[in-house]
């Protein structure tokens, strides 16, 4: 019935496999937990024990094959006619979460259960625990971290094959899927445990936005949906961006201290990647 396909990368995720057994056992349904590492250099060992556990198998890769490869390789090692997509840095946190999603399995279904986060008192993570939480936790927000899909639905659709960088993977993937069905935004978060450190989130942006414009070029669906491309466009059509470009390379300094302060601006963020885009977008004529 449920195949419970788990991407991990330097993450220790046995203890998200026992909790997600432990349901599967209680709701006495047919389930596989298949868990990818995508070559990771680290909790290798830790994780080769979920082959140790019940319906579970893991799989480590010698090479770094993307989030977006990732996923198509763990829907092309399922059984099951549901995919339970779980990223794993996850936690459960409440005990009737497969039984949740189990009762919105359905011909052609795209459910997304949300995630969650813990009070975060750390300025090290500061950046991408508020932003998490003000953006990424509200109802709507599609993403892959927690998402039940019809297994003919998901290989009609897959992850682009040529995202092997960080970044919109999931984007892409929503618009797709809204041409081919009705996506179901339900509460059934998990909690996000692997926080980034402030500079290494910033540094995941920068290669999501490259990945935003690669993506763009000639696809108007990604154009009209994304705000950050849409305030680009309007600037250029303002004749404005070259002048945010110019204006983000002498602030880039200022803007990232307070980015990777205790209290940092989502506002300044906001600007902070249009910026980048329009950076990025000069130099790519």
């Amino acid at each position: 019935m449920l195949s419970i396909l788990i991407p991990t990368y330097n993450f220790n995720c046995v203890a998200l496999v026992k909790s997600l057994q432990q349901q599967a056992e209680e709701e006495k349904i047919e389930y596989e937990i298949v868990v990818a590492d995508d070559a990771s250099s680290v909790f290798v060992a830790e994780n080769s024990e979920i082959n140790m556990l019940k319906n579970a198998r893991f799989l480590p890769l010698s090479k770094n094959i993307g989030r977006a490869n990732i996923r198509n390789l763990l829907a092309s090692e399922a059984k099951f006619r549901y995919l339970l997509f779980i990223d794993g840095d996850a936690k459960v946190f409440t005990p009737t979460f497969l039984s949740e999603h189990i009762r919105h399995c359905a011909p052609n279904c795209c459910i997304v259960g949300g995630v969650t986060y813990e009070k975060n008192t750390n300025a090290t993570f500061s950046l991408r625990a508020k932003y998490g939480e003000k953006c990424e936790a509200k109802k709507h927000y599609f993403s892959a971290f927690n998402l039940l899909i019809d297994r003919q639905l998901f290989l009609q659709i897959k992850f682009d094959k040529n995202l092997h960088h960080y970044g919109y993977e999931d984007f892409v993937f929503g618009i797709e899927a809204e041409k081919l069905t009705t996506i179901k935004y339900i509460s059934n978060p998990l909690i996000h445990k692997g926080l980034d450190e402030n500079i290494t989130f910033l540094e995941k942006t920068e290669k999501a936005i490259r990945n935003l414009w690669m993506l763009q070029t000639n696809n108007p669906d990604i154009q009209k949906r994304s705000q950050l491309l849409r305030t680009f466009f309007l600037l250029k059509k303002w004749h404005l961006e070259k002048f945010v470009a110019k204006f983000f390379g002498k602030w880039r300094s200022i803007i990232t201290t307070n980015l990777t302060s205790k209290n940092p601006s989502l506002f300044l963020f906001s600007c902070y990647k249009i910026g980048l885009l329009c950076n990025i977008a000069q130099k790519s004529v």
